[in-house]
């Protein structure tokens, strides 16, 4: 577990809500406000993204999986690292992840 990573996003993203890290599927899923906005895999910060919000992740990998024969790509994206030197970067990032997370909870 990403202990020292976990630690650093509870503290950074405080200001969106409540922070937690649980286990999902083997990994971790990071919440703000019981919404699953991201993924810690390997050390590395993945964040929920849309239609609008892809494209500044453009350059950055996609997180995947394997169901049968098929892979299938999901909508988090790798954080750049410029956002883990620029806490507002994060935060920004983080915010609009957050969002999208809140539209598909109520949609449930």
């Amino acid at each position: 577990m990403s202990e020292a990573l976990t630690a650093d996003l509870k503290e950074q993203l405080a200001a969106l809500g409540d922070v937690s890290v649980r286990k999902t599927f083997g990994e971790l899923a990071l919440y703000i406000d019981k919404c699953m906005t991201g993924l810690i895999l390997d050390g590395e910060l993945y964040l929920k993204t849309d239609a609008a919000t892809v494209a500044a992740y453009e350059d950055r990998k996609a997180f995947t999986y394997e169901m049968g024969d098929k892979v299938v790509t999901t909508a988090f994206r790798q954080v750049p690292d410029s956002a883990y030197d620029d806490p507002a970067e994060l935060l920004r990032r983080a915010a609009a992840a957050f969002e999208i997370a809140g539209r598909g909870k109520k949609k449930k």
